[in-house]
């Protein structure tokens, strides 16, 4: 069924349009994290105050479960519409006024247009692709993440460099209006009254069927050990770099451009094999190699090559493991997709803080030895969590 809806353009031109829209929105969220400096000097700040600005558009994520019972309710449409108009509000926000409370403002709404975007557009996949094929689908969306910081990072700071760091923000912004025209024209809608009412479950109750649901439960518990441990590491690759190899910021930067070729690699390997392998086995395997790169990793110190192989093979695990879980997640509670998703994206937020705020104070207590022995310990554990209470329906493994 899916491949007669590809070769009809029924749902490759929505999905390619979606997934367009999506690395505008990967691309605003993303640029701030090279371009902090840069950010940092045009409000005249310290880069620690501005760092407070990453930090707001990432709490945004925790509004998820507030959010994505709406998209069960109102549709996956109208969702990533609004999705896409808050991003582009927030980012004109951002370049409009340089200071720091509209610009932090700003990196809040866009945030938010995450939050709305992501779990709607995940639902909207659930929807529409049967789910031995939903595995490729969802990973062709995902390429949009290692997408903008292989293209549009770059060209944003082209455009930084030739116009202030304001300008970046002002291009995003437009191309999001841009995105958000398109949505209109190639999704088409799927407003309650046009969908089973069956399928959706009310505010309450779509909350509640996640809440109650034991292996949804632990499927959630799964994202927030996978993100913690992912910024355990993240958090101080760079000081591992510098305190290792003696690297400079701009060679740090350079690494950055390994580990997003590292996303990209893993995706497109979560394209050709989740779907083959089946969800829940990709997901275990996933696991279980990302967990020992965690703890290979520190080995690897005395030497550059290495290091960046091992950095390289670590993302790529990563990146297939992350997409491995999305297929499984849309069909763990099928009449709350959107809600499911959103709180997942909670959890991830989650994990995130938790990983971002704990790796500094591992990193002094021991440095890589440390980080990467909790990383993979807690990785280990979600594979065990994976095994006892998720236990994928045969069909999904």
């Amino acid at each position: 069924m899916f491949s007669t809806h590809l070769r009809h353009g029924r749902l490759a031109g929505p999905i390619a349009v979606a997934t367009l829209s999506r690395l505008v929105l990967n691309v605003g969220q993303r640029m701030a994290y090279p371009f902090l400096p840069v950010i940092a000097r045009g409000l005249d700040v310290s880069l620690a105050s501005a760092s407070l600005l990453v930090s707001a558009g990432l709490v945004t994520g925790l509004a998820g479960p507030l959010i994505g019972p709406l998209a069960d309710r109102a549709g996956r449409r109208r969702m990533m519409a609004w999705g896409m108009l808050l991003f582009s509000a927030g980012a004109a926000l951002a370049a409009a006024y340089a200071n720091f409370a509209t610009v932090a403002a700003g990196f809040l709404i866009i945030g938010l247009g995450k939050v709305f975007f992501d779990p709607s557009l995940r639902a909207f996949v659930g929807d529409r692709v049967p789910f031995e094929r939903r595995g490729v689908v969802l990973a062709f969306t995902e390429l949009a993440w290692a997408g903008a910081i292989l293209v549009g990072v770059p060209f944003a700071g082209w455009v930084m460099e030739a116009r202030g760091w304001r300008a970046g923000y002002a291009g995003v912004a437009a191309a999001g209006l841009v995105g958000l025209t398109s949505l209109l024209v190639a999704i088409p809608a799927d407003s309650p009254a046009a969908t089973s009412r069956q399928e959706r479950d009310g505010f309450g109750r779509a909350l509640r069927s996640v809440l109650t649901n034991r292996a949804a439960l632990g499927a959630l518990g799964i994202t927030w050990l996978l993100m913690a441990s992912h910024e355990l590491l993240f958090v101080v690759y760079g000081a591992w770099m510098e305190t290792s190899h003696g690297l400079s910021v701009a060679q740090i930067g350079l690494v950055s451009m390994v580990i997003g070729v590292a996303e990209l690699v893993g995706e497109l390997g979560a394209a050709g094999l989740v779907d083959r392998l089946g969800k829940g086995r990709s997901l275990a395997i996933g696991l279980l190699l990302t967990g020992a790169c965690y703890l290979v990793l520190p080995f690897l110190s005395a030497h550059l090559a290495a290091s960046l192989a091992g950095l390289f093979a670590l993302y790529v695990c990563f990146e297939f493991t992350f997409v491995a879980t999305l297929p499984l997640l849309t069909e763990l509670v099928p009449g709350a997709r959107a809600t499911i998703m959103s709180i997942n994206g909670a959890w991830d937020s989650l994990g995130r803080v938790s990983g971002t705020l704990l790796g500094p104070i591992l990193w002094a207590a021991g440095g890589m030895w440390v980080n990467g022995a909790v990383a993979g310990a807690a990785t280990l554990a979600a594979l065990l969590v994976l095994k006892t209470v998720v236990r994928p329906a045969p069909q999904s493994t």
